[in-house]
C-alpha cells in the first residue's frame, strides 16, 4: 500500500533485505506482524520451542490448531498469506550454529535467556551485523504491575557500552523471580514496535536524531530513558 502514501521510495529502501528474528515468543511474534507488512526478501524466523497455551495469550490475533505445533511453523504458514520468503528454522541459536546468521542484514533478537543473549549479540556485532536486542520486566507491586520495556542496538559500541546492565543483561534470573515476570500482549506489542521503529530507523525508512544505544520505557513513570555514554 506504500502507492496510497506516495512512499514507494522510502519501502523500496527494504527491497532485497534478509532479516532474522530469533526466538518467536510474545515480542518476537509482534516483531514478525509487523516486518511482514514490508518489501524484505526474506523474513527467518528462528526457534525450537512448540506452541503452548499461554503462548497465544501473547500473540497478535489467534492462529486456530497452533498449540502443540513448532511456533516457527504455525507462524510461517500464518504469514505466509501476508509475505512470500518467510523461513521457518526450528532451532536453538547455539556455539554451533551462530554462523547461519551471517548472511542476514539485520537480526531481532528477542530471547529470554542471558547467555543466549549474550552469544548471539557478541556474534552479531563483532560480526558489523545489525542488530536490535529485546526485553521487558513486569512484577506485581502493591498497587498494580509496573515493570520496563527495552532495546538496545544496533552495533558492537552498543554492545560494549551495554554489556552486563540492565540495558543488556547476561545472566539468568533466579529462577523464582522468573516465574514473576508477567508477560502481557500490549508490553510485548510495545516492545516490538520500539524494536522495529529502531530497525526501520536503521535502513533509513524513519528519520532518528538520538543516539542512544539502549532505550527503556518505564510503565508507571510512562517516560524514556536513553543511554549514550558507556556505562
Amino acid at each position: 500500500m506504500s502507492a496510497r502514501y506516495h512512499l514507494n521510495d522510502l519501502s523500496a529502501l527494504l527491497r532485497g533485505k534478509k532479516v532474522a528474528i530469533v526466538g518467536l515468543g510474545g515480542t518476537g511474534s509482534f516483531i514478525l506482524d509487523s516486518v511482514a507488512r514490508t518489501h524484505l526478501d526474506q523474513i527467518a524466523l528462528f526457534d525450537d520451542d512448540k506452541v503452548h497455551l499461554h503462548t497465544i495469550f501473547r500473540w497478535p490475533g489467534f492462529i486456530p490448531g497452533a498449540i502443540g505445533k513448532l511456533k516457527v511453523e504455525a507462524l510461517a504458514t500464518h504469514y505466509d498469506q501476508w509475505h512470500s520468503g518467510i523461513v521457518p528454522v526450528a532451532e536453538r541459536i547455539t556455539a554451533d550454529n551462530v554462523v547461519s546468521l551471517r548472511d542476514f542484514d539485520f537480526v531481532f533478537v528477542s530471547v529470554d535467556e542471558g547467555p543466549a543473549r549474550l552469544l548471539i549479540v557478541d556474534w552479531l556485532s563483532a560480526n558489523n551485523i545489525p542488530f536490535v536486542d529485546c526485553g521487558m520486566g513486569l512484577n506485581r507491586s502493591t498497587v498494580g504491575l509496573s515493570g520496563f520495556v527495552r532495546i538496545t542496538g544496533t552495533d558492537r559500541e552498543a554492545f560494549d557500552n551495554n554489556r552486563g546492565t540492565v540495558r543488556l543483561p547476561v545472566e539468568n534470573a533466579k529462577a523464582d523471580e522468573y516465574r514473576k515476570q508477567a508477560q502481557i500482549p500490549e508490553l510485548n506489542a510495545l516492545n516490538a514496535n520500539m524494536a522495529v521503529i529502531r530497525f526501520k530507523q536503521h535502513f533509513g525508512l524513519l528519520d532518528r536524531e538520538s543516539d542512544a544505544t539502549s532505550i527503556i520505557f518505564d510503565t508507571v513513570t510512562f517516560e524514556m530513558d536513553r543511554a549514550r555514554e558507556p556505562r
